[in-house]
């Protein structure tokens, strides 16, 4: 009998499919969660009771954004599959301390001043870390370092006005906060707008196309 030329691995092997990017899903679940609360901390229909948006942070702004990181780790992608979830889980983290069945923020109703203290410390901490991601992303393209620039002056600006009390300094923060919510869903309809399907693209100005986070992987 002769011999095929194929092994059995080359006649049963079927081609893996090519994995969707997940970036738009995560994009568009921190823009739509950054822009409900900018626009509490503007002051935007007279809302100071918040707890309409707690289950946007948890679930959509929070696991959804978490599974859009893992998706993007699979497909290999580093940078999206560190800061989607990482952000997923800053939304979740505010939800949960913001949620009154938790009992978090009235453990701290004797000592006002050390509540605030506490959630300064844990703004720092996540004013670092954009700024770590702003450094990871520097030949990326204008949008995302646009983006990631609004996040720490965002997170700044908070983290003063938790420890100093003062309320300029939120609204600035909200402000800022709408504006990257723009940002990111431009970036969320650049990336998913093809030539193949849409009358129309967006720009998103690249660094350096050849860079693992240039728009063909961003």
């Amino acid at each position: 009998m002769p011999k095929s030329n194929s092994t059995l691995d080359e006649t049963t092997s079927v081609p893996p499919k090519a994995q969707a990017n997940a970036a738009p899903l995560g994009l568009s679940s921190f823009a739509m969660t950054l822009f409900v609360f900018s626009m509490y901390l503007i002051g935007a229909g007279g809302v100071i009771n918040h707890n309409v948006a707690l289950g946007l942070a948890l679930f959509y702004g929070g696991f959804i954004q978490v599974l859009a990181g893992i998706f993007e780790m699979m497909r290999g992608d580093i940078f999206h599959g560190t800061i989607f979830p990482s952000f997923g889980g800053y939304w979740i983290c505010f939800g949960f301390i913001n949620y009154d069945a938790t009992g978090i923020l009235s453990s701290y109703k004797d000592n006002p001043e050390m509540l605030r203290n506490a959630l300064g410390i844990f703004l720092v901490g996540w004013t670092i870390f954009a700024f770590i991601m702003l450094l990871c992303a520097l030949k990326s393209n204008l949008v995302l370092i646009t983006i990631l620039s609004l996040l720490v002056i965002i997170n700044t600006l908070l983290t003063t006005a938790t420890f100093t009390g003062l309320k300029s300094f939120e609204v600035a923060g909200g402000v800022f906060g709408v504006i990257a919510a723009f940002c990111a869903w431009y970036l969320t309809l650049a990336l998913i707008l093809q030539k193949e399907s849409s009358y129309f693209t967006l720009k998103t100005w690249p660094i350096e196309r050849t860079h693992t986070l240039s728009t063909d992987k961003v």
